[in-house]
């Protein structure tokens, strides 16, 4: 990775009236990176990416793109290319002149113009259908199609707003694997705007998480996963949110601590470990996940057995970390092991 950022934010911050959308945001995404940016609706990533691309202006702060001040550049000067959700393609058209539409409005010669199309259309493997309308056409066509129109101009750095959110689920997850690829292939910088972490779990090198207005966590994910530096991440991330229950449950040794385990974390075990009542049980395939109480406080376990509610189990947690005042204070403890 570059030492240089390719997309530098210092002290972002943006308000509408009395309400602080973004607040003193600091960022670097770096060259050839795909960074993506993770957050809830109303987290404020529609606001950044607009300050980004140039649409909105910040209240404060700066924003460098190859280490060149653009705050008060507009946004036809920033070098960026943007692929929204709906791709925004133009349906009267063929494949071919969607990617060439804004090399002609910058008056290329039509010999270049041509060069520069099929060079990209043969990187994106969609050479053979130049000529189609693009109504006819398949979602991820279109997305390919989208993304050989920013490519054309050559630009700094693609924003990616959701772009595969309005695809069939059944061929979101190919989608997902050959926008990797393409990246990887172009060898340039993506960042990528989503509610949706399933689309970047296995996409994206670092995942910033924002939380009203602020980055609570940057890191890859795997790391937001195992260690959520806060309990809101800890809840945000996972198809179950983390476990949190009293250090009290331990004989006071994690007195006013909350500790966090995912439920593939515990385990049923014959003795030790934590004495719970199971509440209700969830199957999914030949999984089932316990919901457990003990006392006042509930968690789920990850089972690889059926146990009827209202028995009483014994869970071992096989690693579990440390919170006080939602922060991490240590990782990766054994509970009743």
């Amino acid at each position: 990775m570059s030492e240089n950022p390719k997309l530098e934010l210092k002290g972002i911050s943006k308000s509408y009236g009395r309400t602080v959308v973004l607040d003193s945001i600091d960022l670097n995404v770096y060259e050839n990176e795909f960074f993506a940016v993770l957050g809830p609706s109303g987290a404020g990533k529609s606001t950044l990416l607009k300050i980004i691309i140039g649409v909105e202006e910040p209240d404060e702060g700066r924003i460098f793109i190859d280490g060149k001040d653009v705050t008060d550049l507009p946004p036809n000067r920033r070098n960026l290319a943007v692929v929204f959700q709906s791709y925004a393609l133009y349906p009267n058209m063929t494949v071919y002149e969607n990617i060439a539409f804004p090399l002609k409005m910058r008056h290329f010669p039509k010999s270049k113009i041509r060069a520069k199309v099929v060079d990209v259309a043969t990187k994106l493997g969609i050479y053979e259908i130049l000529d189609k309308n693009v109504t006819k056409i398949s979602g991820g066509q279109k997305q390919r199609t989208a993304l050989a129109r920013a490519l054309v101009r050559d630009p700094a750095i693609f924003l990616l707003d959701e772009p595969l959110s309005n695809l069939d689920a059944r061929i979101r997850f190919r989608a997902r694997e050959e926008l990797r690829k393409i990246q990887q292939q172009l060898k340039q910088t993506f960042v990528y705007v989503t509610h949706d972490q399933a689309e970047i779990a296995n996409m994206a090198s670092r995942v910033a998480v924002l939380h009203l207005g602020r980055f609570e966590q940057i890191a890859e994910y795997s790391e937001l996963y195992n260690h959520p530096r806060t309990v809101w991440v800890g809840d945000f991330i996972g198809n179950y949110p983390m476990n949190y229950i009293s250090g009290e449950l331990f004989d006071g040794k994690y007195k006013g601590y909350k500790l966090g385990f995912r439920p593939e974390w515990s385990e049923i075990s014959a003795d030790g470990g934590i004495r719970a009542t199971v509440a209700s049980v969830d199957t999914i395939g030949d999984t089932h996940y316990l919901y457990c109480a003990v006392g006042d406080e509930t968690f789920v376990v990850k089972g690889n057995r059926y146990v009827e509610p209202g028995n009483e189990i014994h869970v071992k947690i096989a690693k579990c970390n440390t919170y006080l005042d939602g922060i991490l204070k240590q990782s990766d403890i054994k509970i009743g092991q």
